[in-house]
């Protein structure tokens, strides 16, 4: 009976028994840790190495053996400090025990922090050159070299500058001369003076605004300092036609005299030191000499900005269908308006946009076409200065 009992209590478990004893933590994987993925040329950082077992839980191990997969871009030492060395990516590899564990890290280079622009202040003279020079440095003022630096000028119509920095001067007064690099600035104000008694602005003149075919007319240029001064003799001015609206409408001797060819439209330029001056001439078989086309605005020789407004008023025996005006190649189609007090007056007006006209003495040719299809033509000198500003709103006028 005794034995019956004794197996029976086997049957509820053991008597006296254990828990199941838990594995041992084994070493599985190893995890590399750093601060930050991306660094700059010249820094760094120490990485970190963590044991995980079975489990993922952390488990302790010894020194890691520490390398990288570039050591160009970036090299670790035995103590996990990574030095970035050049620009690139790289494997930053901890070893323990047969496990490896990585991170991957990208060096970049410094950005600009500061542009360094050398003269500071300039001055040259009109038609000389000036060499700019531009550095790029970081924020802890390292020199930082091979970085596309881009040079600008405020004002193409006084100075220049070339993709190395070398300044050409035009005209007289003050302009900035601008070097950037990464979105980052420096610039240098240049003052551009004249050279005494040369030429700054050219106007060009004619007795008439159009010619018929065979006929000639003898253009004028007057040559003005940069104080609006008249400077006489010793002056080669050179002649050419710069812009011809038919077939070849117009030739000009080396002496300004024009002789009419056909019909059309022909611009007349004149040259002296590198300045220019133009005027245009129209040249036709059927300008009718009853259509008088006069201006009521610009003014004679008046200083305009990068807006030349034009008032005309024109006498012909028959309705008109159409009046123009026009600068070069810029033309404009001129609005019937009542200008002036309680809009007693009955003008032509229209605005013509010169911005891109450099400074200099230019000519406004207003032409009328009446019902039959006859023309009368008119025009007006006026000189663009290089400010900026609407025309015909009261600058005062500048005679040669």
């Amino acid at each position: 009976m005794m034995l019956v009992a004794a197996i029976m209590g086997c049957g509820g478990g053991a008597v006296g028994g254990t828990a199941p004893v838990a594995a041992e933590p084994v070493l599985t994987a190893v995890a590399v840790s750093l601060a930050f993925d991306t660094l700059v040329v010249g820094q760094s950082l120490t990485a970190l190495a963590r044991g995980l077992d079975q489990n993922r839980g952390t488990v302790n191990i010894a020194a890691p053996v520490w390398s990288t997969t570039s050591p160009a871009v970036a090299t670790v030492n035995q103590s996990g400090v990574v030095e970035a060395i050049a620009p690139g990516t790289t494997l930053v590899i901890a070893s323990v025990g047969g496990k490896q564990g990585q991170r991957l890290i990208t060096v970049v280079v410094p950005p600009i922090a500061r542009i360094g622009l050398t003269p500071a202040l300039g001055r040259v003279t009109r038609g000389g050159t000036m060499q700019f020079s531009a550095s790029a440095f970081d924020a802890d003022n390292h020199a930082l070299s091979g970085r596309p630096i881009v040079f600008a000028t405020s004002d193409v119509t006084r100075a220049t500058v070339s993709a190395d920095g070398l300044v050409t001067a035009l005209a007289a007064g003050v302009v900035t001369i601008t070097a950037m690099g990464e979105r980052v600035t420096a610039s240098s104000v240049l003052t551009v003076t004249a050279i005494p008694d040369s030429v700054a602005t050219i106007g060009v003149s004619a007795s008439v605004a159009s010619l018929r075919v065979g006929g000639t007319v003898q253009l004028a240029a007057t040559l003005n300092d940069d104080q609006g001064r008249i400077l006489l003799g010793g002056r080669t001015v050179t002649w050419s036609v710069t812009g011809v609206s038919g077939n070849n409408p117009a030739t000009v001797s080396s002496t300004g005299l024009v002789t009419a060819r056909a019909p059309g439209t022909v611009i007349l330029d004149a040259t002296c030191e590198g300045v220019h001056g133009s005027v245009t001439l129209i040249i036709a078989d059927d300008l009718d000499p009853t259509i008088v086309v006069s201006f009521a605005g610009p003014a004679e020789n008046q200083i305009v900005g990068d807006t030349l407004q034009v008032l005309v008023g024109v006498k012909s025996a028959q309705s008109l269908a159409l009046v123009t005006a026009s600068v070069g190649t810029l033309k404009t189609t001129l609005k019937l308006t009542r200008v002036g007090a309680l809009g007693l007056n009955v003008l032509w007006v229209g605005m013509i946009d010169i911005t891109d006209l450099p400074k200099g003495s230019y000519q406004v040719l207003a032409t009328a076409t009446n019902v039959t299809g006859a023309r009368g033509a008119g025009s007006r000198q006026f000189l663009r200065d290089a400010r900026q500003g609407k025309g015909g709103s009261g600058d005062q006028t500048k005679q040669k």
